[in-house]
């Protein structure tokens, strides 16, 4: 039997056990990774030189990868508001340029030793959607 620790792009641990070792390398699903170890899954991390850290032991560098991850999914949450025929009104279209524009900007603000918890992410914009045009039948 091996042990085995699962996690994801932003060091997260998904999951840990033990399996036989044919199997080891199943245990990482799309978009994860499995390294053989031991960890506390609610105060580790796993870091990107395939070790095992505390949380307060995380290394600085690993901090912008999470600011980058938790960004890209906000922007990939928005990214509808761009497309040319969403029924939001210019001037909340407008809004939302800026606030993904904001959020393309938060690792330059912060730099490589941002605090995931310490980051001050931008509020999206309320929705606005474009008014209907009143038909003449409706007269």
């Amino acid at each position: 039997m091996k042990d085995f620790i699962v996690y994801d792009d932003t060091g997260k641990i998904l999951r840990s056990g033990k399996c036989h070792e044919a199997v080891f390398a199943a245990q990482a699903r799309k978009g994860e990774f499995v390294i053989e170890g031991v960890a506390d899954d609610a105060e580790c991390y796993v870091c990107t030189k395939m070790q095992v850290v505390k949380k307060r032991q995380q290394p600085l560098h690993f901090n912008k990868v999470a600011l980058r991850s938790a960004r890209n999914r906000l922007l990939a949450n928005s990214d509808w508001t761009q497309l040319p025929d969403v029924p939001l009104s210019r001037k909340c279209k407008r809004a939302f340029e800026e606030y993904r524009q904001d959020l393309r900007d938060l690792p330059q603000i912060y730099g490589v030793d941002a605090d995931i918890d310490e980051v001050s992410f931008p509020t999206p914009p309320e929705f606005e959607f474009k008014k209907k045009k009143k038909d003449k039948d409706d007269d």
